[in-house]
């Protein structure tokens, strides 16, 4: 089984922007280290939705959204300056750990205002980034804060795409993260 494409996922392979070739997780490894240190993040934003919505109604998101380096980049005719992206979106509960230290309980369906602690991500560098099998996700940054999240009973609690078509979405109740082939 490989990993599903999907429309969130950023597609290119290392060699050609036109094909599609889904990095491939060990299947009997418990922990993976995701392939996106060094990665610095260059924006934070808050959304009153995400597709697909839950039941018809909108639901709430916090994304973080990291870029590689250009020397990184595949070549790519139409964009010569594009970067390997990472995107995470938070759809519930998650931790954010400050650079000093300060755990902030955080929720995305919550209130925006509590959210604002994230804005210093901002031009942090990844340096560790894992999930595992069972819907955790742990990423630390360069000033020593981190982001930390795990699987809610309500929702799928958070996505991630990387380089690579890397897609990993912590499904509803927890388990494995890996969109797989049906």
């Amino acid at each position: 089984m490989g990993l599903a494409t999907s429309n969130h996922a950023w597609r290119a392979s290392s060699t050609d922007m036109t094909s599609f070739e889904a990095m491939a997780l060990d299947p009997k490894a418990s922990l993976w280290k995701l392939p996106i240190l060094g990665h610095t993040v260059a924006e934070v934003w808050f959304s009153g939705e995400r597709e697909p919505r839950l039941r018809g109604v909108p639901i709430p998101a916090l994304y973080v959204v990291a870029y590689g380096s250009l020397s990184d980049a595949p070549a790519d005719p139409e964009d010569p300056f594009s970067a390997p992206r990472t995107k995470v979106g938070f759809f519930g509960p998650f931790a954010y750990t400050s650079a000093d230290g300060v755990e902030h309980p955080l929720n995305a369906r919550g209130a925006w205002e509590a959210l604002v602690a994230v804005l210093a991500l901002r031009g942090t560098r990844i340096t560790t980034a894992t999930a595992d099998r069972y819907g955790f996700l742990n990423l630390e940054y360069d000033d020593e804060s981190r982001l930390a999240c795990g699987p809610d009973d309500r929702d799928e609690n958070w996505q991630l795409s990387a380089p690579g078509g890397l897609f990993l979405s912590a499904p509803k109740g927890g388990g494995d993260p890996r969109i797989l082939d049906p």
